[in-house]
């Protein structure tokens, strides 16, 4: 089902670079097939790689989106790297949530 570009070494996959969209889709498949997720969506970029660019999570950054907004964006990693942060406002915004709801 796959093309030639996918190479299976011991546990590991190796995948050259894509040249299609439809290499890139063929790639997320694999890794969906492979690792369980739990319900997480995964997108996959642009052949310009324009979300990668847009986000920029080099070396590497947090962010929590919301109804296609940003609604956090952490500090570059791994000097400003911080998970506890990302806790504590999504804790934030969860009571935020429950102390806003409508009540009839």
């Amino acid at each position: 089902m796959f093309s030639p570009y996918f190479l299976f070494g011991q546990n590991n996959v190796t995948i050259s670079r894509h040249q299609t969209l439809e290499q890139r889709c063929n790639a997320a498949k694999l890794m969906l097939d492979s690792v369980e997720f739990h319900n997480c969506a995964v997108m996959v970029d642009n052949m310009n790689d324009e979300a990668n660019k847009a986000y920029a999570g080099k070396p590497l950054r947090l962010y929590i989106i919301k109804d296609k907004e940003i609604e956090y964006a952490g500090g570059i990693g791994p000097t400003f790297y911080n998970p506890k942060e990302v806790i504590q406002w999504l804790q934030s915004s969860r009571r935020f949530m429950k102390n806003t709801r409508h009540r009839a």
